[in-house]
């Protein structure tokens, strides 16, 4: 049964991962007009010349452990092409270290907002 759609932001954190500087933006909660249960995108803002980018992941649902799963890898995708590190088999070790790093910083940060955490 799925549940009811909220229109409200239930999660807002910045959070980073220091090995390549990387800033991500974590929200949760249904976005009206927005089709997708899940999404990454890339936020660039310039200042004084310079264009900074970070990342937001979004999730519809906060429980949604494979949905954020399956989010992490896109996140990982666009930090290393970013950045110029091919994504690919040659790179296994940063694109697990990275993906670990995000699964389980963005996994715990949504399961704070509710009473029993989620397994």
């Amino acid at each position: 049964m799925k549940s009811k759609p909220s229109k409200k932001i239930w999660v807002q954190r910045e959070l980073t991962e220091p090995l390549f500087n990387t800033e991500v933006v974590l929200t949760t909660g249904n976005e009206k007009g927005n089709p997708l249960g899940a999404y990454v995108e890339t936020q660039d803002q310039i200042v004084k010349g310079l264009t900074l980018r970070r990342y937001r992941v979004h999730i519809c649902n906060p429980k949604d452990f494979y949905g954020l799963l399956h989010e992490t890898v896109h996140l990982v995708c666009k930090i290393m092409t970013d950045r110029n590190i091919p994504f690919n088999s040659d790179n296994q070790e940063v694109i697990a270290y990275l993906q670990e790093h995000w699964f389980k910083l963005l996994w715990r940060e949504l399961n704070k907002y509710f009473k029993r955490p989620l397994k």
